[in-house]
């Protein structure tokens, strides 16, 4: 659990057991009132998960393909071993039609 994550767990607690208001949890934990009464929302839906980001643990949408950084690596250290990064890139994406970012 991240310190972030702790710390609104921590304030959202102490809000449900009346020990402050609403809008000094919202800035205890660095959140509009509204942001906080949807994290409010979540937590009494899901518990101290309804709390993590939703897109926690799952793949980004801008990963390479599979397969891509094996076969760049390869290509690296059988071709342009003595190149730095900018310049084996510029090679792979010329004369092998392979772009890396």
């Amino acid at each position: 659990m991240s310190d972030r994550l702790s710390l609104r767990l921590t304030w959202v607690r102490e809000y449900l057991a009346g020990h402050c208001t609403g809008a000094a949890a919202a800035t205890r934990c660095q959140l509009s009132l509204s942001q906080f009464r949807r994290c409010l929302r979540r937590f009494r839906e899901a518990g101290a998960v309804g709390l993590q980001h939703r897109l926690r643990d799952r793949p980004s949408n801008h990963r390479a393909a599979p397969g891509l950084r094996e076969r760049a690596l390869t290509l690296c250290r059988e071709h342009f071993f003595d190149c730095g990064p900018t310049l084996a890139a510029e090679l792979l994406a010329e004369r092998h039609q392979l772009v890396v970012q």
